[in-house]
Protein backbone atom coordinates (compact mmCIF):
# COMPACT_ATOMS: atom_id res chain seq x y z
CA UNK A 1 0.00 0.00 0.00
CA UNK A 2 1.07 3.21 -1.23
CA UNK A 3 2.11 5.80 1.63
CA UNK A 4 1.34 9.39 1.17
CA UNK A 5 3.75 12.04 2.21
CA UNK A 6 2.32 14.14 4.77
CA UNK A 7 3.87 17.70 4.82
CA UNK A 8 4.05 19.83 7.24
CA UNK A 9 1.76 22.92 8.44
CA UNK A 10 4.43 24.83 10.07
CA UNK A 11 6.06 26.67 7.05
CA UNK A 12 9.49 28.06 7.38
CA UNK A 13 9.77 31.59 6.41
CA UNK A 14 12.50 33.25 4.96
CA UNK A 15 14.69 35.54 7.03
CA UNK A 16 15.07 38.06 4.41
CA UNK A 17 11.27 38.51 4.56
CA UNK A 18 11.33 39.15 8.64
CA UNK A 19 13.86 42.10 8.00
CA UNK A 20 11.79 43.63 5.58
CA UNK A 21 8.89 43.88 7.76
CA UNK A 22 10.83 44.85 10.70
CA UNK A 23 12.08 48.06 8.45
CA UNK A 24 8.48 48.77 6.99
CA UNK A 25 7.42 49.06 10.69
CA UNK A 26 10.87 51.20 11.65
CA UNK A 27 9.92 53.57 8.60
CA UNK A 28 6.38 53.75 10.04
CA UNK A 29 7.42 54.89 13.59
CA UNK A 30 10.14 57.36 12.36
CA UNK A 31 7.30 59.07 10.20
CA UNK A 32 4.79 58.87 13.22
CA UNK A 33 7.72 60.39 15.50
CA UNK A 34 8.34 63.06 12.82
CA UNK A 35 4.72 63.99 12.36
CA UNK A 36 4.65 64.54 16.35
CA UNK A 37 7.96 66.43 16.32
CA UNK A 38 6.20 69.10 13.99
CA UNK A 39 2.84 69.50 15.43
CA UNK A 40 5.14 70.17 18.72
CA UNK A 41 7.15 72.46 17.48
CA UNK A 42 4.10 74.27 15.62
CA UNK A 43 2.32 74.37 18.80
CA UNK A 44 5.46 75.54 20.59
CA UNK A 45 5.78 78.34 18.08
CA UNK A 46 1.90 79.17 18.96
CA UNK A 47 2.47 79.51 22.15
CA UNK A 48 6.21 81.66 22.29
CA UNK A 49 4.27 83.91 20.08
CA UNK A 50 1.00 84.66 22.54
CA UNK A 51 3.98 84.89 25.22
CA UNK A 52 5.74 87.77 23.50
CA UNK A 53 2.39 89.37 22.04
CA UNK A 54 1.52 88.99 26.47
CA UNK A 55 4.63 90.20 26.93
CA UNK A 56 4.60 93.33 24.82
CA UNK A 57 1.50 94.18 26.01
CA UNK A 58 2.41 94.27 29.62
CA UNK A 59 5.50 95.61 29.09
CA UNK A 60 7.50 97.54 32.24
CA UNK A 61 6.30 101.16 31.63
CA UNK A 62 9.03 103.84 30.81
CA UNK A 63 11.30 105.51 33.15
CA UNK A 64 12.43 108.84 31.55
CA UNK A 65 14.48 111.90 31.85
CA UNK A 66 12.81 115.13 31.18
CA UNK A 67 15.07 115.37 28.31
CA UNK A 68 14.47 112.18 27.06
CA UNK A 69 10.94 113.02 27.24
CA UNK A 70 10.96 116.24 25.47
CA UNK A 71 12.45 114.38 22.47
CA UNK A 72 9.06 112.77 21.40
CA UNK A 73 6.59 113.77 24.36
CA UNK A 74 4.74 116.66 25.35
CA UNK A 75 2.99 118.15 28.12
CA UNK A 76 -1.01 119.81 27.35
CA UNK A 77 -2.13 121.68 30.38
CA UNK A 78 -0.65 118.81 32.92
CA UNK A 79 -1.98 115.72 30.23
CA UNK A 80 1.10 114.22 29.45
CA UNK A 81 1.41 112.32 25.65
CA UNK A 82 4.53 110.17 24.38
CA UNK A 83 4.94 109.57 20.43
CA UNK A 84 1.33 111.06 20.20
CA UNK A 85 0.21 108.67 22.90
CA UNK A 86 -0.95 108.98 26.24
CA UNK A 87 2.06 108.46 28.64
CA UNK A 88 2.50 105.54 31.57
CA UNK A 89 5.52 105.69 33.45
CA UNK A 90 8.20 108.04 35.29
CA UNK A 91 9.85 111.45 34.20
CA UNK A 92 13.03 112.05 36.41
CA UNK A 93 13.99 115.76 36.99
CA UNK A 94 16.90 116.84 38.16
CA UNK A 95 17.43 120.47 39.90
CA UNK A 96 20.54 120.91 41.84
CA UNK A 97 20.70 118.49 44.29
CA UNK A 98 17.00 117.89 44.06
CA UNK A 99 15.05 115.10 42.25
CA UNK A 100 11.79 115.21 41.46
CA UNK A 101 10.09 111.75 40.43
CA UNK A 102 6.61 112.60 38.15
CA UNK A 103 4.42 109.17 37.99
CA UNK A 104 1.81 108.97 35.36
CA UNK A 105 -0.82 106.78 34.36
CA UNK A 106 -2.50 107.04 30.74
CA UNK A 107 -1.41 110.98 30.54
CA UNK A 108 -2.64 111.71 33.84
CA UNK A 109 0.28 112.59 36.16
CA UNK A 110 -0.79 110.23 39.71
CA UNK A 111 2.03 110.65 41.94
CA UNK A 112 5.28 113.19 42.40
CA UNK A 113 7.89 112.52 45.03
CA UNK A 114 10.72 115.14 45.84
CA UNK A 115 14.06 113.44 46.51
CA UNK A 116 16.87 116.13 48.71
CA UNK A 117 20.15 113.85 48.74
CA UNK A 118 18.91 110.90 47.44
CA UNK A 119 16.30 110.61 50.57
CA UNK A 120 12.78 111.73 50.05
CA UNK A 121 11.33 113.95 51.92
CA UNK A 122 8.36 114.96 50.10
CA UNK A 123 5.19 113.01 47.85
CA UNK A 124 2.16 113.85 46.22
CA UNK A 125 -0.71 111.83 45.57
CA UNK A 126 -3.49 112.65 42.77
CA UNK A 127 -7.05 111.25 42.87
CA UNK A 128 -10.14 111.77 40.93
CA UNK A 129 -13.46 110.58 42.35
CA UNK A 130 -16.97 111.89 40.95
CA UNK A 131 -15.43 114.91 38.87
CA UNK A 132 -13.42 116.06 42.23
CA UNK A 133 -9.48 115.98 42.19
CA UNK A 134 -8.03 115.39 45.48
CA UNK A 135 -4.44 115.97 46.04
CA UNK A 136 -2.70 113.90 49.09
CA UNK A 137 0.95 115.52 50.35
CA UNK A 138 2.75 113.27 52.65
CA UNK A 139 5.97 114.18 54.18
CA UNK A 140 8.30 111.79 56.41
CA UNK A 141 10.31 112.35 59.62
CA UNK A 142 13.96 112.44 60.50
CA UNK A 143 13.34 108.44 60.85
CA UNK A 144 12.07 108.14 57.41
CA UNK A 145 8.64 107.39 58.20
CA UNK A 146 6.00 108.23 55.70
CA UNK A 147 2.60 110.36 56.99
CA UNK A 148 -0.12 112.56 55.44
CA UNK A 149 0.05 116.61 56.71
CA UNK A 150 -2.18 117.81 54.25
CA UNK A 151 -5.51 117.10 51.78
CA UNK A 152 -6.87 119.18 49.10
CA UNK A 153 -10.03 118.79 47.31
CA UNK A 154 -10.43 120.92 44.23
CA UNK A 155 -13.98 121.98 42.90
CA UNK A 156 -15.19 123.63 39.94
CA UNK A 157 -15.68 127.03 42.66
CA UNK A 158 -13.60 125.90 45.62
CA UNK A 159 -10.38 124.71 46.31
CA UNK A 160 -10.11 123.68 50.40
CA UNK A 161 -7.20 122.10 52.14
CA UNK A 162 -6.78 120.54 55.35
CA UNK A 163 -3.72 120.12 56.91
CA UNK A 164 -2.07 119.28 60.57
CA UNK A 165 0.05 121.74 62.28
CA UNK A 166 2.72 119.94 63.50
CA UNK A 167 3.63 121.82 66.59
CA UNK A 168 0.54 121.79 67.57
CA UNK A 169 -0.94 118.54 66.45
CA UNK A 170 -4.12 119.99 65.08
CA UNK A 171 -6.00 120.55 62.32
CA UNK A 172 -6.20 123.42 60.14
CA UNK A 173 -8.28 125.00 57.05
CA UNK A 174 -7.80 126.80 54.03
CA UNK A 175 -9.82 127.57 51.46
CA UNK A 176 -10.08 129.92 47.77
CA UNK A 177 -14.01 130.11 46.53
CA UNK A 178 -16.38 131.91 43.98
CA UNK A 179 -18.20 134.73 45.42
CA UNK A 180 -21.83 135.48 43.70
CA UNK A 181 -20.33 138.77 42.22
CA UNK A 182 -17.57 136.37 40.78
CA UNK A 183 -14.86 137.63 43.15
CA UNK A 184 -12.78 134.56 45.09
CA UNK A 185 -12.20 135.01 48.47
CA UNK A 186 -9.22 133.10 49.81
CA UNK A 187 -9.10 132.20 54.11
CA UNK A 188 -7.15 130.12 56.13
CA UNK A 189 -6.86 129.36 59.59
CA UNK A 190 -3.80 130.44 61.99
CA UNK A 191 -3.15 129.67 65.51
CA UNK A 192 -2.75 132.07 68.23
CA UNK A 193 -1.80 131.24 72.42
CA UNK A 194 -5.79 131.16 74.11
CA UNK A 195 -6.58 132.88 76.95
CA UNK A 196 -5.43 129.26 79.30
CA UNK A 197 -2.37 127.32 79.44
CA UNK A 198 -4.29 124.50 77.43
CA UNK A 199 -6.39 126.56 74.70
CA UNK A 200 -5.17 127.85 71.31
CA UNK A 201 -7.09 130.56 69.49
CA UNK A 202 -7.75 129.72 65.82
CA UNK A 203 -8.91 132.87 63.77
CA UNK A 204 -9.56 132.67 59.86
CA UNK A 205 -8.57 135.39 58.07
CA UNK A 206 -8.68 136.83 54.66
CA UNK A 207 -5.81 135.96 52.89
CA UNK A 208 -5.50 139.42 51.00
CA UNK A 209 -6.76 141.61 53.66
CA UNK A 210 -5.65 139.75 56.88
CA UNK A 211 -9.14 140.58 57.99
CA UNK A 212 -10.14 138.15 61.01
CA UNK A 213 -13.79 136.68 59.78
CA UNK A 214 -13.81 133.80 62.10
CA UNK A 215 -12.71 133.06 66.23
CA UNK A 216 -12.67 129.60 67.45
CA UNK A 217 -11.19 128.38 70.86
CA UNK A 218 -9.98 125.15 71.20
CA UNK A 219 -8.26 122.89 74.16
CA UNK A 220 -5.31 120.91 74.29
CA UNK A 221 -4.25 117.90 76.31
CA UNK A 222 -1.29 119.28 77.70
CA UNK A 223 -0.26 122.60 78.61
CA UNK A 224 1.61 124.96 76.59
CA UNK A 225 5.36 125.14 77.79
CA UNK A 226 7.03 125.44 74.51
CA UNK A 227 7.38 128.65 72.22
CA UNK A 228 4.17 129.14 70.39
CA UNK A 229 4.52 130.15 66.85
CA UNK A 230 3.33 133.80 66.57
CA UNK A 231 3.38 135.58 62.88
CA UNK A 232 2.50 138.66 62.92
CA UNK A 233 2.54 141.25 59.64
CA UNK A 234 3.67 145.05 60.62
CA UNK A 235 5.00 147.71 58.33
CA UNK A 236 4.45 145.51 55.57
CA UNK A 237 6.90 143.08 57.36
CA UNK A 238 6.04 139.51 58.30
CA UNK A 239 7.69 137.69 61.09
CA UNK A 240 7.68 134.15 63.08
CA UNK A 241 8.58 134.36 66.58
CA UNK A 242 10.16 137.36 65.69
CA UNK A 243 12.15 136.53 62.73
CA UNK A 244 11.70 137.75 59.38
CA UNK A 245 9.58 135.56 57.15
CA UNK A 246 8.91 138.23 54.17
CA UNK A 247 8.78 141.96 53.03
CA UNK A 248 6.20 143.16 51.06
CA UNK A 249 6.01 146.69 49.02
CA UNK A 250 2.44 147.76 47.69
CA UNK A 251 2.71 149.95 44.36
CA UNK A 252 0.13 151.07 41.64
CA UNK A 253 0.95 150.99 37.95
CA UNK A 254 0.35 153.54 35.01
CA UNK A 255 -3.39 151.58 34.66
CA UNK A 256 -3.89 151.75 38.01
CA UNK A 257 -3.41 147.37 38.98
CA UNK A 258 -2.21 147.34 42.14
CA UNK A 259 1.75 145.56 42.33
CA UNK A 260 2.34 143.65 45.68
CA UNK A 261 5.47 142.06 45.91
CA UNK A 262 6.77 139.74 48.34
CA UNK A 263 10.15 139.13 49.08
CA UNK A 264 11.45 135.71 50.76
CA UNK A 265 14.78 136.46 50.65
CA UNK A 266 17.31 134.00 49.16
CA UNK A 267 16.02 135.59 45.74
CA UNK A 268 12.66 134.15 46.26
CA UNK A 269 10.36 136.46 45.25
CA UNK A 270 6.47 136.80 44.66
CA UNK A 271 4.38 139.40 42.72
CA UNK A 272 0.70 139.76 43.26
CA UNK A 273 -1.09 141.82 40.28
CA UNK A 274 -5.16 143.03 41.35
CA UNK A 275 -6.99 144.73 38.34
CA UNK A 276 -9.18 147.59 38.52
CA UNK A 277 -12.13 144.82 38.48
CA UNK A 278 -10.82 142.58 41.15
CA UNK A 279 -9.31 140.29 38.64
CA UNK A 280 -5.58 138.30 40.94
CA UNK A 281 -2.68 137.36 39.07
CA UNK A 282 0.20 135.44 41.03
CA UNK A 283 3.82 134.93 39.40
CA UNK A 284 6.92 134.00 41.30
CA UNK A 285 10.61 133.80 39.81
CA UNK A 286 10.83 130.25 41.68
CA UNK A 287 9.24 126.99 41.24
CA UNK A 288 8.82 123.52 42.95
CA UNK A 289 7.81 120.60 40.98
CA UNK A 290 5.85 119.62 43.54
CA UNK A 291 3.22 122.50 43.26
CA UNK A 292 1.73 120.77 40.34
Amino acid sequence: MAINRIESTNKVIPSRSIQQKEESKQEITQKENKKKLILTLAGLAVVSAGAIALLSKNKAPMDLSLDEFKKSGQFNLGFANYKNKPFTGKINVIQGKDKFILEYNKGALVESSKYKDQIINKKKVYKTNNGIKTIEEYSYNTKGKEFLWKTTAIKKDEISSQYKNLFWNIDLHSSVKKQQDGSFLSTKEIVDIGPKSNSLRINTINTKTNEVLDKKLVLIKNKIKQEPIIRKTQNDITTINGKVKAKTTKTVDKEGNRIITVDYGSNKIKTITIAKDGTRTETKNYRDLLDL
